[in-house]
């Protein structure tokens, strides 16, 4: 008996140097998804954010890269059609829609949600490739310059257009105002664009 109340003691003493309980008062830390909508959400239905996501899920590159390419070639508006016939989202050249196994007129009838599965389409041979924003917007513009890995001093041409009418008709690309459009010049100028978006 002795020797439970021995027990007893000990046991109260050690409990009253028992350290108390720590309470610490943190905010949880969100972890960046890079996949997530956070530019221009106003200007986006729900369902459009969320295929947006799951695209650039499937391809690997941040949601607002796209959605900054889609801003700034349509406004996000899956009915632009400009002088040349370039429709929707991204401007699908009716050659890039016929790529694509579409038409720039079914495009233009289809919802935004749907029209961003041709999107996917378009960007899908780039998957892996895209290292910064700009490259985005280039594989957008000229995809031969982002597949053949191009450098900066690279002139924008092709068998069928002349880098003269490249600068012609896109006088905002040609920085340095020489007649030609460069891939550095092209990344120097919407690298200023959007900066605007940030």
């Amino acid at each position: 008996m002795k020797w439970f109340y021995l027990i007893l003691l000990l046991s109260a003493t050690l409990s009253a140097y028992a350290p108390s309980p720590v309470h610490l008062d943190y905010e949880p830390v969100e972890v960046f998804d890079p996949y997530k909508v956070t530019i221009l959400t106003d200007k986006m239905s729900t369902d459009f954010i969320n295929k947006v996501e799951n695209v650039c899920r499937e391809l690997e590159i941040p949601s607002d890269w796209l959605v900054g390419v889609m801003w700034h070639e349509s406004r996000l508006n899956s009915k632009t059609v400009n002088r040349i016939g370039a429709t929707g989202l991204i401007q699908f050249l009716p050659s890039t829609a016929k790529g694509l196994n579409t038409t720039t007129k079914k495009l233009f009838e289809m919802s935004d949600t749907a029209q961003l599965n041709y999107v996917g389409k378009f960007y899908k041979n780039m998957k892996g490739l895209c290292r910064e924003r700009t490259d985005l917007y280039l594989y957008t513009f000229f995809p031969s310059a982002i597949l053949g890995k191009w450098s900066n001093s690279a002139v924008l041409k092709s068998s069928t257009i002349s880098p003269t009418s490249i600068a012609y008709y896109n006088p905002g690309l040609d920085h340095n105002k020489d007649g030609v459009v460069t891939v550095g010049e092209f990344r120097t100028v919407i690298n200023n664009k959007i900066s605007t978006l940030n």
